[in-house]
């Protein structure tokens, strides 16, 4: 029965992976060149950062489930009321930061031991009325719940994993308890920071996990009080219910109604078009949805209509050649004046039509800004490789010399990268980048 289990565990996270295209997958360029994005219930529209940070989210919490796989054995050897088996989960708890505590609990769902000492007056308490310990005791199978209210007075995530004796039979679980706004933190955050996107993770109801604060988790997606600024929320809002994977465009009021979610997009002058992606993290039997909008709206930059697209990249070449070669912009790079800079670069912006946006990043590889501002990076490192495009930025920097390749955007669609060394003498101070959108 105990290896069932644990098989069980192992075959459901594999095939989940399996099913998860990271990179190599076919990817259908949808961007922002004035278009509309078709809603599409399908993960090849899906930007292949998001399935990155999909599968990263799997893993996360696959080798969190196989750590608990190992463990149950020994506590099951040792007794779950035993010192030593105290030690046991003292030992998975001090090795997670995100995790608020860890308790054993016995087969009629009373708390019998908890780590650390701080929840230990919570040892006796029943939890046999939760859900996700109603299915683990009906299944007998490990459970990830949903959010809910935990008896130690906090909103919290649960992993559950099963343990059995000699006869197979259930004698109680390992129970983990997680913060969202810890563990969630942990995970995406350093995925998505300083990149030009708003992630969120949502349960399959509308419940939100991760946001762009605290205080929005517990908040539901589908409630439109909070959406009340999107005119075609239950459009979208029927999509993302019903598909586990794809993209579709929200349309913004130019005002937001009161109660709505503040800081959802940047301030718009009338109705604009953002983009949407998701797709579905699962793990054992819970479902979550990922969910990822670029920052900037849908349908500015576009190419001058009746242009010579060649015509229009070779004044730009030429324009970028020439700015980092300028001694006023040698020296605001190697400054590190992000204000000076970025006066600069929202010039060679305005002056030039077909650019999606024009960058900038230091001495250290880290990107600090640009213009427009809503598709810039900001204190983005390349070396960090959070994608595999990164890389390409390391090499193309470590050279010294002019370079140009096709890759994803992170937030969507296909661009043609510039990038330009910036010079002191010998000395690489920074490099100058711009995109044009690929159709």
């Amino acid at each position: 029965m105990k290896k069932q289990i644990r098989k069980a565990f192992l075959v459901s996270v594999l095939i989940f992976l399996a099913g998860v295209s990271v990179l190599q997958a076919p990817f259908s360029p949808v961007g922002f060149s004035g278009g509309s994005i078709a809603a599409a219930a399908d993960e090849k529209a899906v930007p292949p950062f998001l399935q990155l940070i999909n599968k990263r989210l799997a893993n996360y919490f696959y080798k969190l489930g196989v750590e608990l796989a190992h463990n149950v054995d020994k506590i099951s050897e040792l007794g779950l009321n035993s010192p030593e088996s105290r030690t046991v989960i003292d030992g998975i708890m001090k090795k997670h930061s995100f995790i608020a505590n860890c308790s054993i609990v016995d087969a009629s769902g009373r708390l019998i031991a908890i780590v650390p000492a701080e929840y230990k007056g919570h040892e006796g308490k029943d939890i046999s009325a939760q859900a996700h310990f109603i299915k683990l005791k009906q299944n007998k199978k490990p459970v990830l719940s949903g959010l809910f209210e935990a008896v130690e007075g906090f909103k919290a995530i649960a992993l559950h994993y099963p343990i059995t004796d000699k006869r197979s039979e259930m004698i109680g679980s390992i129970s983990i308890l997680m913060r969202p706004e810890i563990v969630f933190h942990e995970i995406l955050s350093p995925l998505v920071a300083g990149a030009p996107v708003t992630l969120l993770l949502v349960q399959t109801d509308g419940v939100m996990l991760f946001g762009r604060s605290p205080e929005e988790i517990g908040a539901n997606i589908f409630d439109k009080k909070l959406f009340g600024h999107v005119k075609n929320f239950e459009d979208v809002a029927g999509l993302m219910k019903s598909s586990e994977a794809g993209a579709s465009e929200i349309i913004v009021a130019s005002a937001a109604p009161s109660g709505s979610l503040k800081g959802e997009v940047a301030a718009a002058s009338a109705d604009a078009r953002r983009a949407v992606y998701w797709v579905t993290c699962g793990l054992l039997d819970t479902k979550w949805r990922l969910i990822m909008a670029p920052n900037t709206f849908i349908g500015v930059s576009e190419t001058p209509a009746n242009s010579d697209a060649s015509e229009i990249e070779k004044g730009v070449e030429s324009a970028a050649a020439a700015l980092v070669n300028e001694p006023e912009f040698i020296a605001v790079v190697e400054s590190g004046d992000k204000e000076k800079v970025r006066e600069r670069l929202k010039s060679f912006y305005e002056g030039r039509a077909g650019i999606y946006c024009v960058q900038w990043i230091d001495a250290s590889l880290v990107s600090r800004g640009g213009w427009p501002a809503d598709r810039s990076f900001a204190d983005y490192d390349f070396r960090q490789a959070r994608v595999p495009r990164d890389n390409l930025f390391v090499e193309s920097f470590n050279s010294g010399a002019v370079k140009s390749f096709v890759s994803p955007l992170i937030e969507g669609g296909t661009g043609k990268f510039y990038l330009y060394p910036v010079k002191k003498g010998d000395k690489q101070v920074g490099m100058l980048y711009y995109v044009i959108l690929v159709k």
